[in-house]
């Protein structure tokens, strides 16, 4: 079941839109019950490209620039160069198969 409040959830993404700075990230939580009342997170990426298009040539050089663009990393709490514990490019084998779900370290 979701806890989002549809119009903090909007005023977050708002708030972060008209950001000078372009980006951040707006957490609000309950602190009564833990819930999570709005998350939002900018500049944002597609994660279609996670579930779908990873496994192409075209899915791997998009992940390789989001990788080295200091404006979209896709973790922000990593250097933008470095790549994610588990996460190895070169267990996709362009066929659409995949080692999803196993730690390739």
């Amino acid at each position: 079941m979701t806890t989002i409040d549809l119009e903090l959830q909007q005023a977050a993404e708002d708030q972060l839109r008209k950001s000078p700075q372009g980006r951040g990230v707006i957490i609000a939580m309950d602190p009564n019950n833990g819930e999570i009342l709005a998350l939002a997170s900018a500049p944002t990426f597609d994660p279609n490209l996670f579930s779908q298009r990873i496994t192409t040539k075209e899915g791997r050089a998009e992940y390789q620039k989001l990788l080295i663009d200091p404006d979209k990393p896709p973790d922000r709490s990593r250097d933008p160069g470095q790549v994610s514990p588990g996460l190895n490019l070169e267990a996709f084998d362009g066929n659409g198969g995949t080692a999803a779900g196993r730690n390739l370290d």
